[in-house]
Parts: structure tokens; sequence; C-alpha cells
């Protein structure tokens, strides 16, 4: 478990709420008193914030799982050509 005190964990944020994410738990101080305790969410609690997303109409859950094995090696719509090769067509016109 990581300790910061509130004044070091106000200055240097970003840095706790990554080790938070990351996994590690931080213990929030203030003159030496544990006063708060900074962690990743649950995983209940990322599925309780995606059916609310859900329930808004903002995410749809999947119909089935997406095989992308068989979008392996289809050829191109007609007339789409690589990014290399438009890149060098770009390059011919100017």
């Amino acid at each position: 478990m990581k300790t910061a005190s509130v004044t070091a964990f106000k200055s240097r944020l970003s840095e706790y709420l990554s080790m938070a994410e990351a996994g590690q738990v931080v213990l929030i101080t203030d003159h030496g008193r544990p006063v708060a305790q900074v962690e990743a969410p649950s995983a209940a609690c990322r599925e309780m914030e995606r059916s609310h997303l859900y329930r808004r109409g903002l995410m749809r859950r999947p119909v089935e799982a997406l095989d992308f094995a068989e979008f392996d090696g289809l050829p191109l719509p007609a007339g789409t050509q690589t990014l290399t090769a438009a890149v060098l067509e770009d390059r011919e016109e100017r």
C-alpha cells in the first residue's frame, strides 16, 4: 500500500491515480492520520457503470461475439487502395 499526504496527493494526482488504476491501493493521510483510500473500482462497480450506459441507450450489448479471423485476407472493396499507394499517388500529383 502506498501512502501519500494530502499535499503530495494533490500535487501528483495523475501519478497516484495511475497507481490505483494499476491495482495499487493509495492511502491518503492528513498530518499522519488516514483520511481516505484510493483504489481501482471493482468489477461490480465497472459493470454498474456499463449498465447505466445501456439504460441510457449510449451502449448496446453485443448480439454475438465478433470473430475477427473471418475478416483476415478479405479483398479490399473495388477502387480501394492501400495507404502506401494512396500516399505515393498523392506525392506524384504534387
